[in-house]
């Protein structure tokens, strides 16, 4: 990805992590996959039942199978 587009991005990502926060909701920025799963893995007590409501995109990053190993 072009330098420039990412830093545009990242910018819009953080205004919206904001609004999230005004709202008192949390958002992240995760730039890849691993940092992903292990942000999930901190979010979520060992031991946690967690269920899906039908996100592919959570299957195709192979997030779903990260989270059913490790809780």
């Amino acid at each position: 990805m072009d330098n420039n587009l990412k830093v545009v991005l990242k910018k819009r990502v953080e205004k919206t992590i904001k609004s999230l926060e005004n709202r008192n909701m949390n958002g992240y920025y995760i730039e890849n996959i691993e940092d992903l799963y292990a942000k999930i893995n901190d979010l979520i007590p060992d031991g946690s039942t967690v269920s899906v409501g039908g996100s592919m995109t959570l299957f195709e990053t192979g997030t779903i199978e990260s989270v059913s190993y490790t809780h």
